[in-house]
């Protein structure tokens, strides 16, 4: 399925924009084990998981923060990780 995918996005985004995507996101985050690693050996520049994590710019394989808001004050907080475990912040 995940080979299917990348060629179907693929297809699309070049159909769409005229331009090869380079990121490739993960459906709510449904990654398995390996798949983000055969992401980057299809030619992909970046992986976007899900994961609630902060990442930096020298990553590949990116976690995001996944959440929803119904005012722009509890958007801006959750956007900058305010439902992150504090404890990963610590670490």
């Amino acid at each position: 399925y995940l080979e299917d995918d990348l060629q179907r996005c693929r297809t699309y985004v070049h159909e769409v924009t005229g331009i090869p995507p380079r990121i490739y996101a993960f459906p709510n985050g449904s990654c398995r084990i390996g798949q983000a690693d055969r992401v980057l050996a299809a030619g992909f520049d970046h992986v976007l998981l899900v994961g609630n994590d902060w990442s930096n710019a020298a990553a590949r394989i990116h976690g995001r923060f996944g959440f929803h808001a119904v005012t722009m004050a509890v958007a801006r907080f959750r956007a900058l990780g305010g439902f992150r475990q504090l404890n990963a912040a610590v670490n």
